[in-house]
């Protein structure tokens, strides 16, 4: 139904190290979610693995210095989690990490989880996923569209799949890189 609407959009691309991403990279918890869940628990539970495997890792938080660097601010920072966001619905919609995020703005949205306790932790997830999202001592927010993250060796995600980077990570966003068809303008 889709493709016979015709609706063409152009929305923007992630680059990560040149490889181009269209919904998310994460790493830290989000990545030991997408990339440790098990496949046989997938297999069993479909999309609520990654939930019941969110719990799991959530109580094993081991939290990361990053250096990074956006928007001439340089940041050290302990966290258990990094996630940037192009578009935020996760788990077949079911919610969102960036009601406000637009894939045709020219940003993208970047979440630095902080805490370390695991209770304090899925308070800060939930928080982000509710849409109630302000930068804490616990949780920081921002939208930017250039990203970089002083690594040495990393294993994330892009888009889903398991990536392991070496260098540093460098994140840019190409504007209106894509076209897609669309349900609505």
């Amino acid at each position: 139904k889709t493709f016979n609407k015709g609706l063409v959009k152009s929305i923007d691309l992630l680059n990560i190290n040149e490889i181009p991403c269209f919904l998310r990279f994460g790493t830290g918890y989000d990545s030991d979610i997408i990339c440790k869940t098990p496949q046989s628990l997938k297999n069993r539970f479909g999309y609520f693995a990654y939930f019941i495997a969110g719990v799991i890792f959530g109580t094993r938080l081991v939290q990361k210095q990053y250096d990074i660097i956006y928007d001439d601010k340089n940041l050290k920072v302990n966290a258990t989690g990094i996630i940037v966001a192009n578009a935020g619905n996760m788990y077949r919609n079911v919610i969102s990490i960036a009601n406000n995020s637009k894939l045709d703005d020219g940003l993208f949205d970047v979440f630095i989880l902080k805490a370390k306790n695991p209770v304090t932790f899925f308070y800060e997830y939930l928080r982000i996923s509710l849409g109630i999202i302000k930068s804490n001592s616990r949780a920081l927010y921002f939208k930017t569209n250039n990203l970089k993250i002083k690594n040495n060796w990393c294993a994330c995600h892009i888009d889903g799949e398991k990536t392991r980077i070496k260098n540093d990570i460098n994140i840019s966003l190409t504007k209106n890189a894509v076209k897609v068809f669309c349900a609505k303008m």
